[in-house]
């Protein structure tokens, strides 16, 4: 049923420019236009900034490179300020950023969409960012097709085998703060992040006023040494 419905949506473009974050989302999103439209007609851009973990950027450069299609690695055109501020928009003022720079780069090169990688299930919780994609008339695909995080899932399942790729967690280093960051900061918990990541998978090293701490995407079960390798992490985070 979903080959179905998505065989008839992408039968409305030639083309397209993918938001191409490295995770698992936008990373279905690439595969399904490739298949779709062609290789050819698709431009995947990954924006790199201080609040996005690298991983993710070169997550997107592999994919690019195993589906054959164009991929553009652009500094995302937003004043690092206002995401380091911590405020409740950053997650808005971060997408509306990309969304714009893509709408335009969509206009200049004739390309007939943007997609981004949302989908049905990210409606049920607040994402400020969500508001962004409707300023720009972003298409969302999983979305439109009433496609889950259950269809994600099994198809990003078969890319990351397909393409020896490891998607984890797709928010960005700046949800790791509560209130003001610095780059610095910034670039401890990617560092520790990035050395515990394979081993804890969904692991979310946070800082902010109350203190360190860790938090888990899913329950996971741990062993003393886990807890002392944690913990070691989230004192290195402070600095």
């Amino acid at each position: 049923m979903a080959a179905a419905l998505l065989n008839l949506y992408f039968k409305r473009y030639e083309n397209c420019i993918i938001a191409l974050s490295g995770g698992s989302d936008s990373a279905v999103i690439a595969k399904l236009a490739a298949e779709h439209l062609g290789a050819e007609n698709v431009l995947a851009v990954t924006f790199e900034a201080p609040h996005i973990f690298w991983y993710q950027t070169e997550n997107a450069r592999k994919l690019a490179r195993h589906l054959d299609i164009k991929w553009e690695n652009r500094k995302l055109p937003v004043d690092d300020a206002e995401i380091l501020a911590g405020t409740p928009e950053r997650c808005y003022l971060c997408k509306r950023a990309m969304m714009h720079a893509l709408t335009e780069l969509a206009i200049e090169r004739g390309y007939d969409a943007v997609f981004d990688g949302t989908n049905i299930d990210d409606t049920s919780e607040h994402r400020p960012g969500l508001k962004a994609l409707e300023e720009y008339g972003i298409r969302s695909p999983l979305l439109e097709n009433n496609l889950g995080d259950q269809f994600v899932i099994e198809e990003a399942a078969k890319i990351a085998e397909e393409a020896d790729l490891s998607f984890h967690d797709e928010s960005c280093i700046a949800t790791r703060v509560e209130g003001m960051a610095d780059i610095p900061m910034l670039r401890r918990i990617e560092r520790e992040e990035d050395a515990l990541r394979e081993r804890f998978p969904g692991i979310r090293l946070k800082t902010g006023e109350n203190g360190t701490f860790v938090r888990f995407k899913k329950p996971m079960a741990l062993k003393l040494d886990d807890f002392t390798d944690i913990g070691d992490a989230l004192e290195r985070i402070k600095g």
